[in-house]
């Protein structure tokens, strides 16, 4: 996303770091939406002490936002702690003040089914999963049996 001919004093981990507990700051210090123009003012001042450069040249931190990130707005959309408001040709943006569940990808359920020993049959009208490491066996030999029987006088009856 950035520029590679930007040589910049700090990590780009550092500048999340910077970027996120300054925003995080000034939204709670705002209640209301904040304007974008406002923010960015409010970043470009709070940011001065941590002297950020590129090439040996001062910086504000959004000019850091933008070549590393795509800009400020970028930034706030790559996470989900921001929330980012339009109206008309105003922008505006707020922080999220709930905690959102993440998730992780920990890979496709058919290599998951094939390490965990689950059983899994589709087909038209029919879908079977089994859990072969589950500790309660019985209940689903149980379940089965009763299915199976239930099916077996379905396919009498017809």
């Amino acid at each position: 996303m950035g520029h590679n001919h930007f040589k910049w004093n700090i990590s780009k981990e550092k500048g999340i770091e910077i970027a996120h507990t300054l925003i995080t700051e000034i939204l709670k210090e705002n209640k209301k939406p904040l304007p974008l123009n406002e923010l960015v003012f409010l970043l470009n001042s709070r940011s001065k002490e941590y002297k950020i450069h590129s090439n040996k040249k001062h910086n504000c931190f959004t000019k850091y936002l933008k070549v590393v990130h795509g800009g400020v707005v970028n930034f706030l959309d790559d996470y989900n702690i921001y929330g980012i408001v339009k109206k008309k040709d105003e922008i505006k943006v707020k922080g999220i003040a709930h905690k959102i569940q993440t998730y992780q990808v920990v890979g496709s359920y058919k290599k998951i089914a094939q390490k965990r020993k689950i059983l899994n049959e589709k087909f038209d009208g029919f879908n079977l999963n089994i859990d072969l490491n589950i500790s309660k066996k019985n209940k689903v030999i149980t379940s089965l049996e009763n299915t199976l029987k239930q099916l077996k006088k379905d396919e009498k009856s017809n």
